[in-house]
């Protein structure tokens, strides 16, 4: 049932093959012929981030709503061009760490209320040359990227409209190769750079990479900063606002890491965040665990004053963050144990490169 195009977290041996030993993330039931009954079999899966269901003839009924609103650990649902309405997502409000949604035309039927159920839900995309109706969008502050992949133009009066009543969201067309209205990330990322923040990443429309020039429209990936100083609350709380989605963030050696770590309260996902030679404690961490709504895949805090019984009380609240702690070069993968530094883990790896495509289904 969607195995053979779903992947997996891996660890790649020294012979080129993979390690016995993996875990699936991504659940991509695109291309595949399923019954609403086998999506139970999604549930079964503690590191499950990501849903695709799309281009399918396959009806989302209520049983299928059932099983994927039980997947906790969702941080993705690709749901585009398939037969589900954005008011059935109402009936899921399990999935409390959703940040990522992508729909398409005509499956918008309900202003986008469903939107209440998601609190951390901060990146919509949209398949179709017509754009939504925006009317509803305003009240829903979590939202700050819209993006309308198949629109070549729209009015920009429409985006101001929606931007009097949610003013951080950033609204991009053409394959996310134009900014339409204000960009609220530019003021953002000019503090920060004043500052001494290095900020790389990608400019909008261009081909372009690298460390920010100051331009106004950049998708940033990367920010990092040494032993920061004259850093505001405003700016470290302003960090999930600059991009919804970061490769890293590098704040080695912070100082007071234990009253601003907490104060990181919006949604926003990043694979390596690096809080090494901090002067962060086991209460810093564990308030930020408490409330955490970010999605880390290593958390690094080497060289701090973090203990292994504080990092496995912050595993049980978060169970699929990696850490790289103490002083050595390994890192502590859930659901694979410790890894060399050097070892390659990859995230994408296919599933036939695990089990054999006759295997696929068998029970374990």
């Amino acid at each position: 049932m969607g195995a053979v195009n779903s992947k997996a977290r891996a660890v790649k041996l020294d012979n080129g093959k993979y390690d016995e030993k993996f875990v699936i993330l991504d659940a991509d039931l695109q291309s595949c012929q399923f019954e609403s009954r086998d999506l139970k079999h999604l549930i079964d899966l503690p590191a499950l981030e990501t849903i695709t269901i799309a281009l399918s003839e396959h009806v989302i009924d209520d049983e299928a709503i059932k099983w994927i609103g039980q997947c906790e650990s969702l941080r993705a649902l690709r749901l585009y061009y398939c037969k589900l309405k954005t008011s059935q997502l109402a009936k899921m409000p399990g999935l409390k760490k959703l940040q990522f949604l992508h729909i398409s035309e005509k499956q918008l039927d309900d202003q986008w209320a469903f939107l209440a159920e998601y609190p951390n839900l901060n990146a919509i995309a949209f398949s179709g040359t017509v754009p939504p109706d925006l009317s509803g969008l305003g009240q829903f502050p979590q939202v700050r990227s819209l993006y309308l992949y198949d629109v070549k133009s729209m009015d920009a009066k429409l985006v101001q409209q929606l931007q009097k009543k949610n003013p951080g969201i950033r609204v991009l067309i053409n394959n996310s190769r134009e900014v339409v209205g204000a960009n609220p990330v530019f003021p953002i990322a000019r503090t920060l750079a004043e500052a001494g923040w290095v900020l790389s990443g990608k400019q909008i429309g261009r081909n372009k990479s690298g460390v920010w020039d100051g331009t106004s429209h950049w998708q940033f990936k990367e920010i990092e900063i040494e032993k920061p100083k004259n850093l505001t609350t405003e700016m470290w709380e302003s960090v999930p606002d600059l991009s919804g989605k970061y490769s890293k963030i590098e704040v080695s050696g912070l100082q007071n890491a234990d009253e601003l770590l907490p104060r990181l309260k919006s949604p926003f996902s990043v694979n390596y965040f690096s809080l090494a030679r901090s002067d962060l404690t086991d209460r810093g961490l564990l308030e930020f665990a408490r409330q955490m709504n970010a999605d880390i895949r290593i958390l690094d805090v080497r060289w701090t004053k973090v203990t292994k019984p504080a990092l496995e009380l912050f595993r049980k609240m978060h169970p699929t963050v990696a850490f790289s702690a103490g002083g050595g070069n390994q890192k502590d993968f859930p659901f694979l144990g410790m890894i060399q530094d050097a070892a390659t883990v990859s995230d994408y790896v296919k599933i036939p490169l695990l089990i054999p495509p006759e295997d696929i289904g068998k029970s374990n």
